[in-house]
């Protein structure tokens, strides 16, 4: 089958003429094209069927892959790629070199949105998640505003977990690797009563540090677990009800940083790199010891707690299906790294978030011989308290003639601390109606109007004993 498209744009509404197939890029292997079923477009279509550039992986190729967290299915995406500015304090999704680079973090949404069971995930630290008792993964490229309220503009990564369902099943597998690592994963799952049933799934990763820190605590640990249970109820016939809560937690020893030695050119200003010392009275050099060891005073870490709960009713009128999804989910984080990666107290970048954020989305479908349509209405509230800053006391020693690091002048640590709070609201109503021409072409309607309101409030200090933490 052929594809021509073309477009016109006017107060948002977009109109499109596609045939599915044919030019349309459908990224996939060819046993994933045979056997997913996707909802990219807000209803269960073949991925052969949809006409949009789609990557997708089944829950079974998944674990073929041996994947166990969020951004490991980048890997097999083409066009896609995975980016960690400041290692595991942020995690964000480059689609055909569109994507968030800021390491600062959470307060920042991707142009890339993930999504998990149709619940939008706004906090890069929430969206590099550990995987587990996955049904299937859609990687979506280009614009998906129309039809997801959150904008993407470059496209989005959707999540989708087994459900529970009436039969009981459950299984379990243990995984030992390097440094004394254990993976495990699990679920169990089946019918409580006639009508309703549950599935409780988890995963934890534990294993030994693998960066060798020559003055103290090794680094780069792994202590993280992970838990989902649903819920699903058929209210009637015609009505059914999932409710599934999840949390998840990592607290680990983090260090991935090796010194480099740098200096200013006198010539150019600027700064360039050299074999010798740094630090200038310090006169710390890196020794040639490999990317696994580096000399640490400060032992940085990464801990994250996030919580949320999705409801998901669906009501079938018939010709019509009313979906109605609430999602509330929060997180917090508390970040610390050695930015200099020295054993000189000089300079250590820290991240604090606080996010709650609440969502609603309320959808009908509908479709006839051939035509099929769906138009929702989406609302989105992200309420968050950051921080971040930098323990900067050999710093500020230097900058006062004092030996970098050494800072007794100081009488202790010296923070620099940005504290701020952001909130955000969203806004949108989005259709799309789909009618068939004949057998080769259709014809596409889209609709997006929305509106969006963020207001950030900030304050920046230097101190001398603050606590940051």
């Amino acid at each position: 089958m052929k594809t021509l498209s073309y477009s016109t744009i006017s107060t948002a509404v977009m109109l499109g003429l596609a045939s599915v197939g044919g030019l349309a890029s459908i990224s996939a292997h060819a046993d994933v094209l045979e056997v997913i079923e996707v909802t990219a477009q807000k209803r269960t279509q073949s991925v052969q069927e949809v006409g949009i550039s789609i990557t997708a992986f089944s829950g079974e190729q998944l674990d073929a892959l041996g994947y166990d967290n969020a951004q490991e299915v980048t890997a097999m995406a083409p066009g896609v790629t995975a980016i960690q500015p400041n290692g595991p304090s942020a995690f964000y999704i480059n689609i055909r070199g569109v994507a968030q680079n800021d390491f600062s973090g959470d307060h920042q949404e991707s142009p890339v949105a993930v999504y998990l069971d149709e619940a939008y995930i706004s906090a890069s630290s929430g969206a590099g998640f550990q995987l587990f008792d996955i049904e299937r993964v859609e990687i979506l490229k280009g614009p998906q505003g129309t039809l997801f309220g959150r904008n993407a503009t470059g496209g989005l990564v959707h999540y989708i977990s087994r459900k529970p369902t009436d039969t009981f099943e459950g299984y379990g597998k243990v995984t030992l690797g390097s440094y004394n690592q254990i993976l495990t994963e699990g679920a169990i799952g089946g019918a409580l009563t006639d009508t309703l049933f549950t599935r409780f799934s988890f995963t934890t990763n534990n294993h030994d540090p693998y960066i060798n820190n020559t003055l103290g605590k090794d680094l780069n640990n792994g202590d993280d677990w992970a838990a989902r249970l649903q819920f699903l109820l058929e209210v009637t016939d015609d009505v059914e009800w999932l409710i599934s809560a999840r949390s998840g937690k990592q607290d680990i020893d983090s260090g991935f940083f090796e010194h480099s030695s740098a200096r200013l050119n006198p010539e150019t200003g600027l700064g360039e790199h050299f074999d010798g010392p740094n630090l200038t009275t310090s006169a710390y050099q890196e020794p040639d010891n490999g990317v696994y060891t580096g000399s640490y005073d400060r032992i940085g870490f990464n801990k994250v707690e996030s919580q949320g709960i999705t409801s998901n009713l669906q009501w079938d009128f018939g010709d019509i299906l009313l979906t109605s999804i609430t999602d509330v989910w929060s997180l917090e984080k508390d970040y610390i790294e050695d930015s200099d990666a020295s054993p000189q107290d000089y300079y250590n970048f820290f991240l604090q978030s606080d996010v709650d954020q609440f969502s609603q989305e309320l959808r009908l479908n509908g479709q006839s011989d051939n035509s099929r349509w769906v138009a929702g209405l989406y609302y989105l509230d992200i309420d968050g308290t950051f921080a971040n800053g930098g323990e900067v006391r050999g710093f500020v020693d230097q900058l006062a003639g004092a030996g970098a690091g050494t800072g007794p002048e100081t009488g202790g640590p010296v923070t620099i601390w940005t504290p701020f709070d952001t909130t955000t609201e969203t806004y949108s109503v989005f259709a799309q109606l789909e009618y068939d021409l004949n057998e080769q072409w259709t014809a596409i309607w889209r609709l997006a109007l929305g509106q969006r309101r963020k207001v950030h409030r900030l304050l920046a200090k230097l101190c001398g004993n603050c606590q940051w933490q």
